[in-house]
């Protein structure tokens, strides 16, 4: 399982860290490092599909699921559902008005 998330340290992105067996964190460059209110990412959720499936590609791996948290991701996820043709689904945690 490989866990996306946005790289908020110089030199993080691109090297995933095994969380436990068969689980890993993988850190992407997007926009500029450091940490970032979830309401300016919006901009960023093309680039970020961009290097999903960069290393996606590049780590020859395929994907049976893909699980999205909250409706920044679900929309990312939606975009590889379409492009990987694996089954999605996104868990909201909250709801915004």
């Amino acid at each position: 399982m490989d866990i996306f998330t946005r790289a908020v340290e110089d030199g993080q992105a691109g090297n995933p860290s095994e969380l436990s067996e068969n689980v890993r964190l993988v850190p992407l460059a997007v926009g500029a490092a450091g940490h970032a209110p979830k309401t300016a990412l919006y901009p960023y959720l093309s680039s970020f599909f961009d290097a999903l499936d960069r290393f996606r590609s590049q780590n020859a791996a395929a994907y049976d699921l893909i699980h999205s948290h909250y409706w920044l991701s679900g929309q990312v996820g939606a975009w590889a559902r379409k492009a990987w043709g694996a089954p999605h689904i996104t868990t909201f945690h909250t709801l915004g008005k």
